[in-house]
């Protein structure tokens, strides 16, 4: 074998090592989405929230690897209130999530009921975070439409959340 040919297959050695260096730390840096996730959400202050104002809440939610998406009912944080007729029951959301390198969608949806179960509202809502460098918080805000069988509103706010 003359001493380029050698060359060219100790080049390509390396090159594929390299490679498969660079996908081991791929691989090990847990930069999914997919899993369970706390979410602090902070209303914005502004009249369209009604109710809401500047409300700070605690949510989870679960991102699954087919795309599918479920959203708990949040928590009025400590020191915090929320004005929303005391019949209203909230249920889960249910929607589906896209990444595109760090930015990450959200489009679900949600039922309210009153104490009988009667139907009342639906809410959609719309969410874009971006997702940190090491897979373990991201970043975002929300926009979200509730409509009632009288009336409807937007709501939006930010959020934070951190991998479980």
């Amino acid at each position: 074998m003359d001493g380029r040919r050698r060359n060219l297959f100790k080049l390509g050695g390396l090159l594929g090592a390299a490679g498969m260096i660079r996908q081991a730390r791929a691989d090990t840096t847990d930069n999914t989405v997919a899993g369970s996730w706390m979410v602090q959400i902070a209303y914005d202050d502004t009249t369209n929230n009604q109710g809401s104002q500047a409300t700070q809440k605690t949510a989870m939610c679960q991102f699954f690897d087919d795309g599918r998406w479920v959203g708990s009912v949040s928590a009025v944080n400590p020191g915090f209130s929320e004005s929303w007729p005391a019949n209203w029951r909230q249920a889960t959301y249910h929607g589906e999530w896209r990444r595109r390198g760090n930015v990450v969608t959200v489009r679900a949806n949600r039922m309210r009921t009153d104490d009988a179960g009667n139907f009342v509202a639906n809410a959609t809502t719309a969410i874009q975070a971006t997702l940190s460098p090491d897979g373990q918080q991201w970043t975002g805000t929300f926009v979200t439409v509730s409509r009632s069988l009288t009336a409807s509103g937007t709501f939006t706010g930010g959020l934070n959340a951190t991998r479980m």
